[in-house]
């Protein structure tokens, strides 16, 4: 054998499962107080943001770390 392949995200990392507890996390500490709000708003609110940046980042318009810091910006300014 000379290659050996290693699906990490969903198999070996659960990256889905740990970013659902940080969304409830950030919630529960900076959203849950506002009347409005619910958490599957919340997360859906997140996941769009996420993707839209996401896209950006894998057309090579924004930088990793950026378009992780324009998430948490955009979510906190909606």
């Amino acid at each position: 054998m000379k290659y050996v392949l290693f699906d990490i995200d969903g198999t070996l990392v659960d990256h889905s499962g740990a970013e659902e507890r940080a969304m409830l996390s950030i919630f529960k500490q900076y959203f849950s107080e506002r009347l409005e709000s619910d958490f599957a708003a919340f997360a859906s609110t997140w996941r769009s943001i996420s993707e839209t940046l996401m896209e950006q980042y894998l057309k090579g318009l924004l930088g990793f770390e950026e378009q992780r810091t324009m998430r948490i910006m955009e979510v906190f300014s909606t």
